[in-house]
């Protein structure tokens, strides 16, 4: 159950440095 919490954050960071690339890549301001 830890194991997949941690995946599940692990995941979420990921996602979240992706849309922040794929932001700054268009050229949109990143709050």
């Amino acid at each position: 159950m830890v194991r997949r919490l941690v995946y599940a954050l692990w995941q979420f960071r990921c996602n979240e440095r992706i849309l922040a690339l794929r932001y700054i890549h268009l050229g949109f301001p990143v709050s």
